[in-house]
């Protein structure tokens, strides 16, 4: 089959919107990216393993966890906790219920689990390769499970009994479920050198009286530790220089939630604590604020700026919205970060030169020191936690911190989608210049590649999107695709090609060993390592990419829509047998190198994939790299439905014959059915059908389909309408329209089906039937033609001819049996006490009395006796119409 090519131009990437994703990690910055585990990827791929649940052990994963390509691998070797809502979903539990246990969900033990932790029994309970949970047997200090709250999800909702958080709700973790032994089986914050990686959607709820800080997360020392030495996340109370507040708020202390004329003394950032130190990382100004006599968030001070990152980043993030929040440690280096990554970024919570801390304890809703004596805490809500025994890398980072702004709809969250980033990961485009989009932050010179000004000299030609392969970027956070010529493709599936310069995430060398360029270059494009087809790099990479084809709402692709998108939202079929075909041998794309001296990437990077079966044009290429998802809007098209013939061609005007339609692009069965309703109409899916084309199209009477290249048809009667039929032959010759979605067939010879037998009075004019003098003249026509055409066919009806054509000319031209009138009148009145009992149970009103009514159809009914007519006297109803799938036999198209 033929290839397709797809050159990338405009791209959009998943979203989320008012949430706080904090990512916190402890590492330095390696020239290229590996995998934590050269094995998995922190997402789930082809190959994922979604275990039953054990017959004995009440632990599994929930459904809404076993989706591939898009959710997080439960099976790494490094996740050893994940806190999900998703296990208090599956169990129905009630809004305000109280949490006494938050049930762990990574790792679960099963019979083909390879970690060592994993004991034969744990394999038939169904354990956690980690033990240990978040509990709290104590029943007023635990918090409560809240439903609906973010995007449709439960959070687990911590609260301070008093104003200055000296008491409150929290979780620990504890070495068994049972142990009440605060503590690890196996400490995964200490295991691995002292880095870790914590995942936590969260925000902060600060009533205007509260005071003190509110303890997000908590890394303590053992218990008999009276230091503040670990980690510890915290939102200090807002403050103010003027206690009056705002009135609408009851505001009247000197800690509220808002300030009187936007004086602050204390703006209330998210802080951390890190180390054996400890090192504090405070954002909320305090001294500056202080010493200033209040700041005006409308003009901080550089000092307080400087804290949120280096200029051009610096964002006030208000703990009050939801975040996620990344924390992520390695030794004495603490890096966390708000709402995702910029690689030339400084992370806006950061220690460095500190003693890493032999964590022994760890707790939620709360900061405080080992032995519990100096607690604070919080008014906190959080959605979800996932802990890793491992620093990840920022690709790694950036792929949950993608899912978790999906998944709870959170606006902020950026990837890092930088072009010139060595630990870029997704697929995108570029174009000549320097877009302002906050992922090129937060420098973009034009001077340097890859960012050069169009028409500039490169080291080999010019800056050209159209030589260079270099597309235009729009959008703000999320880069797009502007509607591309595509490929088309048979509905079967065929070949297609995704074409990019920077079509590859910058970690496809998974384990940094020698790749074209060699793992110590200081280029940074893309590499895959040349031992073989063996190479982890091959072997491993494409479990993790996939492409599928269909439809992303528009709302889902926005930047700006407040729409929440769900992964239901993406109507979409997977392609198969997606691979890397080729990667960048040479080239520049370190965004370091003057335009004169850059030199793009070659060959061009290129995926190859097989489409999956389908039909409908103007669908959207999605790309999964490690689940991030990047959507080319309107860039594929199957082809076209084609009929080559029709058996039989030729059928009676009466309908009832089965037309075999041969041909090839029809489809999947799922867009078909047989279905019919009233044996007339046939219902379809996702409008796939069959159209009969004449002055007024009908519909096959039922269709069924057999395969891609064949569909039966049953074909309806003839309208009774004038149609422009061969006299002399009695045919009519219609056209036969396989409709797929949006697409059709071309109208040929092959496609053209004749109706028989035709009456000649379908020549006679009924249009105007509402006019009774038309009305008569259709009728005298009609019977005219319909004597004739009885009388040149040897009178095959012998003395019936007359009555034949009068029944058919009275159907023809509109006109209705007395017996069909009085069915009508009868059906009138019962819709019309329909609604009426509608209306007044609609306004309040009492129904109607049951004698009463039962009294009016009895009248209707006895009138209708009396008015009894002969039913081959021709009456006309006047009045609305009948709905004609109601009417018997002789009841008429026309009058209806």
């Amino acid at each position: 089959m033929p290839a397709i090519f797809v050159n990338l131009n405009k791209m959009f990437i998943g979203k989320c919107f008012n949430c706080l994703i904090l990512v916190l990690a402890l590492a330095t910055t390696a020239t290229h990216a590996r995998w934590t585990s050269t094995s998995y990827s922190v997402m789930t791929g082809s190959d994922s393993t979604y275990p039953a649940p054990s017959s004995v052990g009440s632990v599994d994963l929930p459904d809404t966890l076993r989706t591939r390509y898009k959710q997080p691998e439960s099976y790494h070797p490094n996740l050893r906790f994940w806190f999900t809502p998703d296990v208090f979903e599956e169990d129905n539990t009630a809004d305000g219920a109280a949490v006494s246990t938050w049930r762990n969900v990574a790792n679960i033990c099963y019979k083909g689990h390879t970690s060592s932790e994993c004991t034969t029994s744990m394999k038939e309970s169904g354990d956690n390769m980690a033990v240990e949970a978040l509990v709290q047997s104590t029943t007023n200090r635990q918090p409560v499970f809240k439903t609906n709250t973010l995007n449709g999800r439960g959070v687990v909702r911590f609260s301070r009994t008093g104003t200055n958080g000296t008491i409150g709700d929290f979780l620990q973790m504890e070495t068994t479920s049972a142990s009440g032994t605060p503590g690890f089986s196996t400490n995964p914050f200490t295991s691995n050198s002292n880095s870790y990686t914590i995942f936590l959607v969260a925000r902060t709820r600060q009533s205007d009286s509260d005071t003190g800080d509110h303890g997000i997360l908590n890394l303590a020392l053992g218990t008999a530790d009276t230091t503040e030495k670990g980690l510890r996340l915290y939102k200090p109370s807002v403050t103010c220089k003027r206690g009056s507040g705002l009135s609408s708020l009851s505001c009247t202390g000197t800690a509220c939630s808002r300030c009187n004329q936007g004086f602050y003394h204390s703006l209330g950032q998210l802080n951390v604590d890190f180390g054996s130190g400890p090192t504090t990382d405070d954002n909320s100004c305090n001294a500056t604020c202080t010493a200033a006599g209040g700041c005006d968030l409308t003009s901080l001070p550089a000092a307080c700026l400087s804290a949120f990152g280096p200029t051009g980043v610096q964002n006030l993030q208000d703990p009050e919205l939801w975040h996620i929040i990344t924390l992520k440690a390695s030794g004495g280096e603490f890096q966390g970060f708000i709402d995702g990554f910029h690689s030339s970024s400084q992370p806006p919570l950061y220690v460095t030169g500190e003693a890493a801390a032999a964590v022994e304890q760890f707790r939620l809703g709360v900061m405080d020191t080992g032995d519990g004596s100096a607690p604070s805490y919080g008014n906190v809500d959080i959605a979800e936690i996932l802990i890793y025994d491992d620093a990840l890398t920022t690709q790694e980072m950036d792929r949950i911190g993608n899912y978790l702004a999906i998944k709870f709809d959170l606006e902020y969250f950026r990837l890092d989608a930088d072009v010139g980033s060595a630990t870029r990961s997704v697929a995108i485009s570029k174009g000549c210049g320097c877009p302002s989009a906050p992922w090129h932050t937060p420098f973009c010179n034009t001077s340097l590649g890859p960012y050069c000004a169009s028409g500039a000299a490169l080291a080999s030609g010019t800056c050209s999107s159209s030589n260079m392969g270099l597309k235009v970027v729009t959008g703000e956070s999320f880069l797009s695709l502007s509607p591309g010529t595509g490929g088309k493709g048979p509905t079967t599936g065929n070949q297609f090609k995704i074409q990019g310069y920077y079509v590859l995430p910058t970690d496809v060398n998974v384990n940094g060993d020698s790749g074209i360029l060699g793992a110590n270059s200081t280029n940074n494009v893309v590499q895959i390592g040349t031992e073989g087809a063996t190479d982890l790099d091959t072997a491993v990479t494409t479990k993790y990419l996939a492409v599928s084809v269909g439809r992303v709402p528009s709302d889902c692709r926005s930047p700006r829509s407040e729409v929440p998108c769900l992964p239901a939202d993406f109507s979409e079929k997977f392609a198969t047998d997606c691979r890397i075909r080729s990667t960048a041998s040479s080239g520049t794309n370190d965004a370091t190198t003057l335009c004169a001296n850059w030199v793009a990437p070659s060959p061009v990077p290129e995926i190859i994939c097989t489409a999956p079966a389908g039909i409908g044009e103007g669908l959207d290429i999605i790309i999964y790299w490690h689940g991030v998802a990047t959507v080319l809007s309107n860039w594929y098209h199957y082809e076209p439905p084609v009929i080559h013939s029709l058996t039989p061609n030729r059928v009676n005007y009466k309908g009832g014959s089965t037309v075999t339609l041969n041909g090839k692009n029809f489809g999947t069965q799922s867009k078909w059915t047989a279905t019919t309703h009233g044996g007339f109409q046939t219902a379809n899916v996702q409008k796939a059908e069959i159209i009969i084309e004449s002055r007024r199209p009908t519909k096959c009477r039922k269709t069924t389909w057999v395969s891609d290249q064949q569909l039966l048809c049953e074909v309806p009667p003839m309208p009774m309408v004038r149609q422009g039929i061969n006299a002399q032959q009695r045919t009519l010759q219609v056209k036969v329209v396989v409709q797929a979605v949006n697409q059709r067939n071309q109208r040929t010879t092959s496609s053209t089906l004749v109706y028989t037998d035709v009456p000649t009075f379908y020549t006679c004019d009924n249009d105007k039937i509402s006019n009774q003098a038309m009305q008569r003249q259709c009728f005298e026509c009609c019977r005219s033609a319909c004597i004739v055409d009885e009388f040149s066919q040897g009178g095959a009806k012998k003395g019936y001819t007359y009555q034949f054509c009068d029944k058919s000319c009275y159907q023809y031209c509109g006109y209705v049996s007395g017996r069909t009138r009085r069915r009508m009148a009868v059906r009138r009145l019962l819709q019309s006490r329909h609604d009426a009992r509608a209306a007044m149970l609609f306004w309040g009103a009492e129904e109607p009395v049951p004698e009463r009514g039962a009294k009016s159809f009895s009248r209707s009914a006895a009138l209708a006796r009396r008015n009894r007519r002969d039913d081959s006297v021709p009456v006309k109803i006047p009045g609305p119409a009948s709905d004609p799938k109601d009417d018997e036999p002789e009841s008429l198209a026309a009058a209806s």
